[in-house]
């Protein structure tokens, strides 16, 4: 169900921010009933007139927060890069600060999207929902955070295969002994944006597509939960399966069986 989801929110984003063909003002499709495109330059293609081009920087900050002396908590929620695969956080460890890994630094807050800066191809990254005040993950992540209300498009924009491909094969030309790249190249990447002083209707499109994805990442922080849950009951019965305080009555399991 969630990578149905991704799957849905990923092509919305493409119709109307790859595409152009986001409603106009009488809610057609712009670019196909004859909306005014003009070429950018900076990214080479034609985007709607009225759009800019725009630095991610412009958008969001980079690795804006880690632990530091002030950290209140003994205790974290911490997101490694293998517990995150294509959109999805398969696992949050409880840790003692005092015992986590030399790598859990980055403090993340709800809206932040998250990119493994090493081997990007493999697309360990994901939208944070649901985040305590003590929920950390490792400086292997690059954290994006919106300076406005426009986190979903930064996801998927920063998420596309296009993109991905992109961070790839900046990391494969890196001279040290695995792919990487640095949160740097995020920042300096362009994206076509509805400049925010031209019409309305066009100017609040990253706002609109936020509020139409909040209810779908929703359902997919609803599927998290569940599968969460699911997980720690398979864990406790395999503990105890394992330690012998559940047995399993195999005689009568073959009775059954024939």
């Amino acid at each position: 169900m969630n990578r149905t989801l991704e799957a849905i929110g990923h092509a919305v984003f493409k119709r109307w921010f790859v595409n152009f063909e986001f409603p106009n003002e009488e809610g057609k499709p712009y670019k196909s009933s004859g909306g005014e495109m003009v070429y950018n330059s900076e990214l080479d293609k034609e985007i709607p007139a009225k759009w800019v081009d725009k630095e991610i920087g412009e958008l969001a900050k980079i690795n804006e927060r880690s632990i530091n002396r002030d950290f209140k908590y003994s205790k974290i929620e911490y997101i490694d890069i293998d517990s995150v695969d294509q959109g999805i956080i398969k696992n949050r460890q409880i840790l003692q600060l005092a015992d986590a890994p030399s790598r859990a630094k980055r403090i993340v807050e709800n809206n932040d999207t998250i990119i493994s800066t090493v081997r990007p191809n493999l697309k360990h990254f994901a939208l944070i929902q649901d985040a305590k005040p003590n929920t950390i993950v490792s400086t292997g992540f690059a954290v994006i955070s919106p300076m406005k209300r426009n986190s979903k498009f930064l996801y998927y924009h920063l998420t596309t295969d296009k993109y991905t491909n992109y961070l790839s094969a900046i990391a494969d030309a890196h001279t040290s002994t695995y792919p990487s790249f640095n949160p740097s190249i995020i920042q300096k990447s362009v994206v076509a944006y509805p400049d925010e002083n031209g019409e309305k209707v066009m100017a609040n499109l990253p706002l609109q597509f936020d509020l139409i994805m909040e209810d779908l990442f929703g359902k997919i922080e609803n599927c998290n939960k569940q599968i969460s849950t699911l997980s720690q009951l398979l864990d406790r019965l395999l503990s105890k399966l394992m330690s012998g305080r559940i047995r399993v009555p195999i005689q009568n399991a073959e009775a059954d069986a024939k």
